[in-house]
């Protein structure tokens, strides 16, 4: 499914930046919101420990220029290593969190282009994430799930800025393709600009949330 979709996900993100920021914004909002239901207990220091990490997040994110541009080899390796973490914890997906750390093009580029070099770094990383992180990972859920969750939820907010869909979404270049873009920029849509992004990120958000949904009755 990923080698068979990365050419068209990778064509849209080229061709319609705004529009698909708009539809990864629905889904990561969504799924912050499912992730908000996991909590099994909250209290006020939850609701204190989401806001602050937003608003880190928010903050740092801010300071990168958008996407990696030919990342080094070890940035591969890194992002297979981050992204298998997403396969332990709950409401995360491996996607948002290459998105969030701008390896999700370069990832998604290497695949439809067949460069096996990097994808064998990617799967390295995997392989090294999974073996070295499952276990703590997993000690710390069983142990800290609320505190885990409330930061996951902080991070999905303030990760936000890098899905805003204007002034370019999710891309670093600017339409005429002579001009770089900001990708953690933040501006309002002109009047032309706001129907299709807003359109996608709630198809996106109705669609999670409808899943999550069923996913839970079927679960009970």
């Amino acid at each position: 499914a990923v080698v068979s979709l990365a050419s068209v996900i990778e064509t849209q993100l080229h061709d319609n930046p705004e529009e698909m920021a708009g539809l990864f914004f629905g889904l990561v909002v969504a799924s912050a919101v499912v992730a908000r239901r996991l909590l099994s207990d909250p209290a006020p220091v939850h609701l204190l420990l989401v806001t602050a990490v937003a608003v880190a997040v928010f903050a740092i994110l801010g300071l990168q220029s958008g996407p990696v541009a030919d990342p080094a080899p070890l940035a591969f390796f890194g992002a297979g290593a981050l992204a298998i973490c997403a396969m332990i914890l709950p409401g995360i997906s491996g996607s948002f969190l290459l998105l969030m750390v701008g390896m999700y093009g370069a990832v998604l580029g290497a695949i439809d282009d067949r460069a096996f070099g990097d994808i064998a770094l990617v799967a390295a990383g995997c392989v090294v994430g999974l073996a070295l992180f499952s276990s703590l990972l997993g000690w710390v859920l069983n142990r800290a799930f609320d505190t885990v969750m409330a930061a996951l939820i902080g991070l999905m907010i303030g990760s936000l800025r890098v899905v805003w869909p204007w002034p370019n979404g999710v891309g670093i270049i600017a339409e005429d393709e002579t001009e770089v873009v900001e990708g953690t920029g933040l501006d309002w849509p002109a009047a032309d600009e706001w129907f299709g992004p807003t359109l996608l990120g709630v198809v996106a958000f109705v669609a999670v949330l409808v899943l999550a949904e069923l996913g839970r009755r079927y679960a009970d």
